[in-house]
């Protein structure tokens, strides 16, 4: 089983909000380990499909890189689990679907007060 990693820090979450590279990571049954900022820990569950660390512990994302690095039957559960969450929580069809009722709350919100016309 093979392992994604990316150390996300401050300055880099601003670019890093939620997380993509990791939906396609645990898609490949890739388990992750980053930092807990920003959207990453909807993505990424602590110890079910892959590990966080608190942003600048170099030293715990170093333990936890080790651990998975050793720990081979750990790190295929953690990747089994991360593709089975990204395609039961975030397949292309879901998220149609949530991005389509966000906009129609959105448009409803604002006919209601008075800012788009009814059709």
């Amino acid at each position: 089983c093979r392992l994604f990693f990316l150390n996300v820090g401050v300055p880099i979450a601003n670019i890093v909000t939620f997380g993509l590279i990791f939906l396609e990571a645990g898609y490949y049954n890739l388990p992750s380990v980053s930092t807990n900022v920003e959207g990453i820990p909807e993505v990424i569950v602590d110890n079910e499909t892959g590990l966080l660390c608190n942003p600048r512990d170099s030293v715990a994302f170093a333990e936890k890189l080790i651990y998975l690095i050793e720990h081979a039957e750990q790190r295929c559960k953690l990747g089994e689990n991360a593709s089975v969450r990204v395609q039961r929580l975030f397949s292309s069809k879901r998220m149609v679907k949530s991005y389509q009722e966000l906009y129609q709350n959105a448009e409803d919100k604002l006919q209601n007060c008075g800012y788009v016309e009814n059709r």
